[in-house]
């Protein structure tokens, strides 16, 4: 008899699918794919900004785990966030992909300051996300050929994620770990493994959290600025993308569109990260963004369509290395054994 979370995982995929079909239905397909078919070339090069993008993440998580009695070098740190970003983009909540990171770098470092690591890193990338869509925003403000409706809602979107945040990090840093990782322990998706593993480490993580004053602040200003530049370079990521979809807008109009698009997209993660892969809700998104804008909603979900292409490449590697790495563990366990 499947579990709880297999049903409730089930009918969030069914309604992701359903919101997919629903849009591109709605739109004209052939419309979509012969977008999709014309930016086709340019996938190369937004897959090899995104590697780079990854390269960043991976930097600004070891800056928070370098102080660490024998943290991982940097070649290994990219290749463990990789494998968690590949599960992140195929399973609900992202919970999986930081399971996967805190599995493989705690057989070199202590589990609590894994783990305070990846919780630092997620609010950080986050607050860097935050702050580029409120910049964006802003920027948007000025140009009269811009609806203000639209870029006054994620910018409002914005800050109230961006206090949420704030108060989220002091709770923290007070001591509230426990009670967060209780109230995350009720989430039916989460399995019963990982509901009990959060539960009963949270305190000690707790504890590496309040130990980071200020003497770890240097390590998670260099973490923010990896981050911030990871968020750039999704910017000019989706700038890639958009020049073959809209030829006809201006370059400064591009850049704009580029940071509403990656602002948008932040946002529907939030509330659509139970859905696995965030089927549907991120299209339906773009679409929506789009055809506020003015402009062809069907640019919009042709946009998605060609990130989840190229998310599919980056899934596809990261878990070949991941299955490599659990093989090789394998291994080595075998071997201690003799």
């Amino acid at each position: 008899m499947k579990s709880a979370q297999q049903r409730v995982s089930g009918w969030l995929l069914l309604l992701g699918l359903a919101l997919l079909a629903a849009i591109v239905l709605r739109l004209d397909v052939r419309e979509i794919v012969s977008l999709v078919v014309r930016a086709g070339p340019w996938l190369l090069l937004a897959i090899l900004v995104r590697a780079v993008r990854l390269l960043c993440g991976s930097l600004g998580w070891r800056a928070l785990i370098a102080e660490a009695a024998d943290p991982p070098s940097r070649t290994k740190c990219f290749s463990m966030y990789w494998v968690g970003h590949a599960l992140s983009a195929v399973t609900p909540g992202d919970a999986l992909g930081e399971v996967g990171k805190g599995a493989l770098a705690s057989r070199s470092i202590d589990g609590a300051v894994v783990t305070a690591s990846l919780v630092t890193h997620r609010i950080l990338l986050a607050a860097s996300g935050v702050l580029a869509g409120i910049m964006g925003s802003v920027l948007c403000l000025p140009r009269p050929e811009i609806p203000r409706a639209p870029v006054f809602a994620l910018l409002v979107g914005n800050v109230v994620v961006g206090l949420g945040l704030i108060v989220i990090w002091r709770a923290i840093k007070r001591g509230a770990t426990p009670r967060i990782a209780r109230l995350f322990s009720r989430i039916p998706l989460l399995s019963k493994g990982l509901r009990e593993w959060l539960v009963s480490g949270s305190h000690r993580v707790d504890r590496e959290l309040a130990a980071r004053g200020a003497g770890r602040i240097s390590s998670e200003l260099k973490a923010f600025s990896w981050l911030s530049a990871m968020r750039l370079l999704q910017a000019i990521e989706l700038v890639v993308l958009l020049v073959p979809l809209l030829p006809a807008l201006e370059s400064w109009n591009l850049i704009l569109l580029a940071f509403l698009s990656m602002s948008a997209g932040q946002l529907a993660s939030f509330v659509g990260s139970w859905i696995p892969a965030k089927l549907g809700v991120l299209e339906v998104t773009q679409a929506a963004l789009f055809a506020s804008l003015g402009l062809d909603p069907a640019t919009g979900v042709a946009l998605q369509l060609l990130l989840r292409a190229r998310t599919l490449f980056f899934v596809a590697i990261g878990l070949a290395i991941g299955w490599r790495e659990s093989r090789d563990s394998e291994v080595t366990a075998k071997e201690a054994s003799w």
